[in-house]
Order: structure tokens, then C-alpha cells, then sequence
């Protein structure tokens, strides 16, 4: 068994990270139909918004290149 050294130790993502991020998602899939029909602006702010910006991002590109509007980095 090899333990983590002084020099690496806190070099990595925290741990806590993966469980926060869980409980979050599982809350919002939890409490998403409430939200979605009792508050809409708050379901339209933490998933609709953040849905439909994934979407353009991952489909942004392969039209603008077809149209010559793609930018390069």
C-alpha cells in the first residue's frame, strides 16, 4: 500500500467535491417537477438555462463551420 507523500498531498480535487455535486443534482432531479410548476423562473434558472447553454456549445459549431462563421482558436 503506498501512501500519499507530503509534496503530493492536496494536489488533487478535493473529496468533498463529488458528493456536494451529487447531492445537488439528486436534489434538483428530486425537486424539479415542483419547481417546474410552482416556480418557474427558478426551474428556468437552474436547469432550463443551464440546459439550453450546454446545447448551443455542443452543437454551436459544426453549423457556423458549414457556413464559414467558425472562429479558430
Amino acid at each position: 500500500m503506498r501512501l500519499a507523500s507530503a509534496a503530493s498531498a492536496g494536489t488533487g480535487w478535493p473529496t468533498w467535491l463529488p458528493v456536494v455535486v451529487a447531492v445537488l443534482v439528486s436534489g434538483l432531479l428530486l425537486a424539479g417537477p415542483t419547481l417546474r410548476h410552482r416556480y418557474l423562473a427558478a426551474w428556468w434558472l437552474l436547469r432550463g438555462f443551464p440546459a439550453i447553454v450546454f446545447h448551443i456549445v455542443r452543437t454551436w459549431r459544426p453549423p457556423m463551420a458549414g457556413c464559414g462563421l467558425a472562429v479558430s482558436w
